[in-house]
């Protein structure tokens, strides 16, 4: 089962994945959202927010070449909260 909320798959820098959740249902601006990560794969951020969420409903998956200032910012938001990180250390 899924549920829509925002979801994104982001590339802060080269091998750097952070997947970044909305909380809330039907929150695509993410006014409250998670970040899962760092990961060294898009795969792998995924997979460390789908084991502590519901399917958001899909996403989309943007490459360190083309992130922009308002994802990062997401990203630096998101990890003020709740952040389920990787055993990988950066």
């Amino acid at each position: 089962m899924s549920v829509q909320r925002g979801c994104e798959t982001i590339e802060l820098t080269a091998g750097q994945w952070f997947c970044v959740v909305a909380t809330a249902e039907y929150d695509y601006d993410f006014a409250d959202a998670t970040a899962y990560g760092p990961a060294r794969t898009a795969e792998d951020a995924w997979k460390l927010m789908s084991d502590a969420e519901c399917n958001p409903g899909g996403g989309c998956e943007t490459t360190h070449d083309l992130v922009d200032d308002g994802q990062r910012a997401l990203i630096q938001r998101a990890r003020k909260g709740e952040v389920r990180r990787s055993s990988y250390r950066w």
